[in-house]
C-alpha cells in the first residue's frame, strides 16, 4: 500500500487504480451512486480518518475523537449547505459505530460532489477501513465491517426490510473476490467468493441492526460457540464461496434515553446530567464536553450532576455493551438535532 500523504494538517489517501463495483438496492443511496458514475468523475482523496470503534472505551475516553466529532457537526450545522467532505467524515464515524442509517444519510448528503461519494461508498460497503485507500489492493488479512443496506427498517412498522448488496472486483492481497450481503427479517448472510488470482484471507464482522443482536452465527454452516466474534475467511482458487450467517434476536433496551426523550424541552435551559458507571466516566466526560461545545449547554457528569438544574435531561451510561449502545444512540440524536434532520 502506498503511504499516506500529508498536506498541511490534512492527511490524504493517495488513490490506486480502481474501485470495487458496488451495487445497492433501489433507493436514494443507489440514485446517488448512479448519478455519480454517470458524471465520469474520478474518486477524490478523502481525509484519512481512523475513528475508534464503538466498543473501544479507551479510545473514546480521550478528548481528541470527541472534539473532532463536535467540530465536524458544528461546522456542518453552521454551513449554508452540506459539505461532502465533512459528511464523509461523519459517515465514516457512523459506520465505525454501526449507526447504519446515519452513515447512509451522510452518504446521500454527498450527492453534490460525485468524486467524494464514489470514494466514500466502499468504506460503507463492503466496509473498507477508513484509513485505507479503497481504490488499491487491500492488504492480505484486511478487516471488513460492512454496513446493512440503506433503510434497513420499514418507516411504517420498524420491521427489517429484506435487501441485497454486492461488491465485485474487490482486490484483497493477490485475490479478486466478490462479496454479497443479504438482509432477511431474521438475520444477515454474507457470501465471499474467490473469483481469480492467488490465495488471501480477510476478517469479516457481521453487522447488527440497532434494535437487534446476533444471537447465533454460522461460518460455512458450522455453528460457532461465541457469536459476535469476527469471521476469518480463507480465499484461494478452487474453494467454494464462504458463507457467514447471523440470526437476529430483539435487543433488550435497559438504558433510558431515547431520541424522543432527549428532544423534550429546550435542552440549553434544562441542561444534561450524565450518570456513568465508574469504568465509563472517561466516556461520559468526553461526551459531555462535546455536547457543551456543540450546543453551548451545561452538561455535567457524576452522581450529583443534576444539582443546579431545574429539570435536567438525565442520561445513564451503564456498564458493558448496553452502555456503549446507548452512547451510540445519543451521538445519533445529537447529530440529527444539530443538523435539523
Amino acid at each position: 500500500m502506498p503511504s499516506i500523504l500529508r498536506i498541511g494538517a490534512l492527511a490524504l489517501l493517495p488513490l490506486g487504480d480502481s474501485l470495487p463495483l458496488v451495487e445497492l438496492p433501489e433507493g436514494p443511496a443507489r440514485a446517488v451512486v448512479e448519478a455519480a458514475r454517470a458524471t465520469g468523475a474520478d474518486p477524490a482523496p478523502l481525509e484519512a480518518r481512523s475513528w475508534p470503534a464503538s466498543h473501544d472505551a479507551a479510545g473514546w475516553s480521550e478528548p481528541g475523537p470527541w472534539l473532532a466529532w463536535a467540530e465536524l457537526v458544528r461546522s456542518e450545522r453552521d454551513a449554508p449547505e452540506p459539505d461532502p467532505e465533512r459528511r464523509a467524515g461523519l459517515a465514516l464515524l457512523a459506520a465505525r459505530q454501526g449507526r447504519h442509517a446515519d452513515a447512509w444519510s451522510h452518504f446521500e448528503a454527498c450527492a453534490g460532489e460525485p468524486s467524494v461519494a464514489l470514494a466514500l461508498l466502499p468504506h460503507l460497503f463492503p466496509g473498507i477501513p477508513g484509513e485505507l485507500d479503497p481504490t488499491g489492493p487491500l492488504p492480505d488479512g484486511v478487516v471488513l465491517r460492512p454496513l446493512l443496506p440503506p433503510a434497513p427498517h420499514s418507516l411504517r412498522t420498524g420491521e427489517l426490510v429484506p435487501a441485497r448488496m454486492e461488491a465485485r472486483e474487490l482486490v484483497v492481497g493477490d485475490a479478486v473476490v466478490t462479496l454479497s450481503l443479504e438482509l432477511a427479517r431474521d438475520g444477515v448472510q454474507i457470501d465471499v467468493e474467490h473469483v481469480s488470482g492467488g490465495p488471501a484471507t480477510l476478517t469479516l464482522f457481521l453487522p447488527e441492526p440497532a434494535d437487534y443482536r446476533i444471537r447465533v452465527d454460522y461460518l460455512d454452516w458450522e455453528r460457532r460457540e461465541e457469536p459476535g466474534v469476527p469471521h476469518e475467511i480463507e480465499l484461494r482458487p478452487g474453494l467454494e464461496p464462504s458463507s457467514s450467517w447471523g440470526r437476529f434476536a430483539p435487543r433488550r433496551r435497559t438504558t433510558p434515553g431515547s431520541a424522543e426523550t432527549l428532544r423534550l424541552g429546550p435542552i440549553a435551559s434544562r441542561g444534561i446530567a450524565i450518570e456513568a458507571a465508574a469504568d465509563r466516566r472517561g466516556l461520559a466526560e468526553g461526551f459531555a464536553g462535546a455536547l457543551g461545545a456543540l450546543f453551548e449547554l451545561d452538561a455535567r457528569v457524576g452522581a450529583d450532576s443534576a444539582t443546579g438544574f431545574s429539570e435536567p435531561i438525565v442520561l445513564r451510561l451503564g456498564e458493558g455493551a448496553a452502555g456503549l449502545e446507548s452512547l451510540a444512540t445519543w451521538i445519533s440524536w445529537s447529530e440529527r438535532l444539530a443538523l435539523g434532520e
